[in-house]
C-alpha cells in the first residue's frame, strides 16, 4: 500500500492510500508432448503454465496451415485439449498459445505431434466361400484390408497355419486334415479384423488294391 504526501512550508497533505498489486506474466512450466493414438480413442494435449488470468488457444496443423481449434471442435477452454473420439483428420501437429487476461505477455508452447493409427478393416472376403477339392490338389485364397502396419494370420479349423502372412494363402496340396473352414486376421497396433469364414471340402484320392497274379489253365 502506498500514500504521497504533499509538503510545503504550510504543512502537509496526505492523499489517500492506494495500492499497486504486479500480476505475474504467463510461463509455460511443462510441455506438451507428442502422442499416438488409434480410431476412436480420446485424445488429451496437456500444457502447464503460470501466471494470473490466463486463457489458452490450442492450433492444429492437418496438412492444410494452423487452425484455432475452437467450442466447435472439443473442449478448448483449458490447458488440455479433449477430443473424446478422434479420426484420422485429428492427427497432425499441435501447440498452445498461453495469454495473460490482464496483458501481461504471451507464451508459445512447443509444437508437438500427435499420430492417429488406422483400425484395420477387411475390404474384400476370402473367395470363394465355398470349395470342393481331391486329395494333393492346389487351393488359394486372397483378402484385401486396410489399415496401417497390417500384420496377416491365415487359420485352418482355428489353427494358425505356418508361413501363410500375407494376404493370399497358398497351399500347394490339400489333405484330409484341410478339410473345414478357413479365415484370416489382419492386425495392427489398433486392432484386429476377421474375415468370413471359407469352407473348403477334401475328398479321398480314389484308391485301388489288386489281388495277387492269377495263373489260369486253358479251359478254366
Amino acid at each position: 500500500q502506498y500514500v504521497c504526501d504533499i509538503t510545503n512550508a504550510c504543512g502537509v497533505h496526505t492523499e489517500n492510500p492506494f495500492q499497486i498489486i504486479v500480476k505475474s506474466s504467463p510461463q509455460i512450466v511443462g510441455q506438451p508432448q507428442d502422442l499416438e493414438v488409434c480410431e476412436g480413442e480420446s485424445l488429451d494435449v496437456t500444457v502447464s503454465a503460470t501466471g494470473d488470468n490466463l486463457t489458452y488457444a490450442w492450433y492444429r496443423n492437418n496438412g492444410d496451415g494452423y487452425q484455432f481449434l475452437g467450442e466447435g471442435d472439443v473442449t478448448n477452454q483449458g490447458s488440455t485439449y479433449h477430443a473424446p473420439t478422434v479420426a484420422v483428420a485429428y492427427g497432425g501437429s499441435y501447440y498452445c498459445v498461453v495469454r495473460s487476461g490482464i496483458e501481461c505477455g504471451t507464451q508459445y508452447s512447443d509444437t508437438v505431434m500427435v499420430s492417429v493409427g488406422t483400425l484395420p478393416r477387411i475390404t474384400m472376403q476370402p473367395r470363394p466361400a465355398v470349395m470342393a477339392l481331391c486329395e494333393g490338389e492346389e487351393y488359394g485364397l486372397g483378402i484385401r484390408a486396410t489399415g496401417e502396419g497390417i500384420h496377416y494370420q491365415w487359420y485352418n479349423n482355428g489353427v494358425a497355419l505356418a508361413g501363410q502372412t500375407t494376404d493370399s494363402l497358398h497351399i500347394a496340396a490339400v489333405t484330409r486334415d484341410n478339410d473345414g473352414v478357413f479365415y484370416c486376421i489382419a492386425s495392427n497396433a489398433c486392432d484386429e479384423a476377421r474375415t468370413n469364414n471359407a469352407s473348403l471340402t477334401v475328398t479321398n484320392a480314389p484308391d485301388m488294391t489288386l489281388g495277387p497274379d492269377l495263373h489260369p489253365c486253358r479251359g478254366e
